[in-house]
């Protein structure tokens, strides 16, 4: 009786192909978590830029979306809380007009603002998000290498 060994070598997986899968899905996920903040936005009278930016460093991909708007700054981040007391500092009031109402406000003070914690939230969807676009990316990315998962 006679045993003969065979050996199979299987191919090697391309990186190029891994490369392209994970920037193409690192692309595609800052386009839709541009979406997010722009449904943020998206009913206010001034509308937010949001910028995004894809780059690849030592660490791997980074993907950011990203403005310089102030307005958004203070909705996001707030002005120091409920325990900050604002007071005007050229006049002796301040004022402000209801943009709802139309109805007009005189204060010496008033409680800060918490913020809304936008980027927050958005940052923890895209913490459940991300690993199934990556996990898909990467499962075309070796089916597109002659490979089966």
């Amino acid at each position: 009786m006679t045993i003969t060994f065979k050996v199979i070598a299987p191919k090697k997986l391309d990186s190029k192909v891994f490369e392209k899968a994970f920037m193409d899905a690192s692309k595609e996920m800052a386009g839709e978590v541009h979406k997010d903040f722009n449904a943020v936005t998206e009913k206010w009278h001034d509308t937010i830029a949001f910028e995004e930016k894809v780059v690849e460093t030592s660490q791997g991909i980074e993907v950011s979306v990203m403005t310089s708007d102030k307005i958004f700054k203070y909705y996001d981040q707030g002005n120091g809380g409920p325990q900050r007391i604002i007071r005007p500092t050229h006049s002796s009031v301040l004022h402000w007009v209801d943009k709802n109402t139309g109805e007009e406000f005189f204060r010496k003070w008033v409680h800060g603002y918490e913020g809304r914690k936008a980027v927050d939230k958005i940052e923890k969807i895209w913490l459940k998000k991300a690993p199934i676009l990556f996990n898909k990316a990467m499962a075309e990315a070796v089916s597109k290498s002659g490979h089966k998962i």
